[in-house]
């Protein structure tokens, strides 16, 4: 009996030593040598090849486009941009986000292209803004799509259309396994985002046979799934492209919106801190967190959060009117769920409240609300100065 157990021990522990073996050499080829082998093409990490023919008079680009714009076509950006973040890039990154502030600043600047690159959640608002007419109607037109960016024009000489990406995918053929997959995937999200729902899905499998541990494939299938309003699967996908990069943007972002889809406001809550702490200025995910705290009730996240808003907006001379009304209402939430410093929430409340009425920007009922909250502080405020 003791030869048998000392017989099953050393199988047992031989086995281990294997699997550690091979587990060392598949870490060793997935992170170290196959990298090194076959490095990333520029073609893929880098977004030259839409950057390098684009021609624009007068230029919108999305945030993440500006620091591409330094690199690759510093020519394109307005002299007064080209070093640090002016009003000007401040504004432009705010527009993602307020589609008046975009329409008001395409009235000052009158542009002839816009650039959308960099990942597709940070701009939601002003995509669908730009698509939401029928084409005939609009006044951009969707010129060109690749694995980075989107290309709208005023009243081009060509319309984009799907078999336009054949010309780009050609430029792929050559990639390895693993580019091809970003490739692929990183365009069917696009397609997905402009409406080309199942074409999209057919670039995402392409993307998973070609790599089907490819972060960037399962992240972007789960997005296909937010679309169709799959929640399970989508969850699903972001968390195995989370397994292959722990705290990877576009699958953390599609996990918030399952869980947002299934109501599981907590759950988005924590994936939505994850996303802000990696990019804390960032407008869209501001705002995007301090409606999923609103949700949670996590009254005090959703102050910071309006808060670096707000302050962001001020910095670059945009009104924020609506935002400090949100405000408002939070401080006064606290002041109801925490015992603790009702008096100064209340007084927060109302100096949000006194701001948000100096904007025109209000509904008839946010108005007589925030006005009647201004009232009932100064009545509070009156009644302590007494005792």
């Amino acid at each position: 009996m003791r030869a048998f157990s000392a017989r099953t021990t050393r199988i047992i522990v031989r086995g281990l030593l294997v699997l550690l073996v091979l587990g060392v050499g598949w870490a060793g080829w997935k992170y170290l040598l196959r990298p090194w082998l076959f490095p990333p093409s520029p073609l893929v990490f880098t977004p030259k090849v839409g950057l390098e023919p684009l021609q624009a008079r007068s230029l919108y680009y999305t945030s993440e486009a500006r620091n591409w714009l330094q690199k690759l076509r510093p020519d394109l950006l307005a002299e007064d941009d080209r070093g640090e973040p002016g009003p000007r890039a401040r504004g432009y990154a705010q527009a993602t986000q307020d589609t008046d502030l975009f329409e008001a600043l395409n009235g000052r600047y009158q542009f002839d292209t816009l650039l959308f690159l960099g990942d597709l959640s940070t701009y939601p608002n002003l995509l669908n803004h730009l698509l939401e007419l029928e084409p005939e109607k609009r006044k951009f037109q969707l010129v060109y799509v690749d694995h980075w960016m989107m290309v709208f024009k005023r009243s081009p000489e060509h319309v984009w259309a799907l078999e336009d990406l054949e010309a780009v995918k050609s430029k792929m053929t050559s990639l390895h396994a693993d580019d091809r997959a970003k490739f692929l995937a990183k365009t069917g999200e696009r397609i997905l985002a402009i409406g080309h729902t199942e074409a999209a899905k057919q670039w995402m499998e392409q993307a998973l046979a070609a790599d089907g541990s490819s972060a960037d494939a399962l992240a972007a299938m789960a997005g296909y799934y937010c679309v169709k309003r799959q929640w399970p699967d989508a969850e699903k996908f972001a968390d195995k492209a989370l397994e292959e990069i722990k705290d990877f943007p576009p699958a953390l972002q599609r996990k918030y919106m399952a869980n947002v889809g299934t109501k599981h406001m907590i759950d988005a809550f924590k994936v939505s801190e994850r996303l802000l702490a990696m990019y804390p200025n960032n407008p869209a995910l501001l705002l995007q967190h301090a409606y999923v705290a609103h949700s949670a009730k996590r009254s005090a996240a959703e102050i910071v959060a309006l808060g670096r808003y707000i302050a962001l907006a001020n910095a670059a001379g945009r009104p924020a009117g609506e935002y400090e009304y949100a405000l408002g209402m939070a401080y006064a939430t606290l002041a109801m769920e925490n015992k603790i410093g009702v008096e100064e929430n209340v007084d927060h409340a109302a100096e949000h409240f006194r701001k948000a009425l100096a904007s025109p920007s209000l509904t008839p009922d946010q108005r007589r609300e925030a006005q009647h909250a201004v009232e009932k502080a100064a009545e509070d405020q009156a009644k302590r100065k007494r005792n």
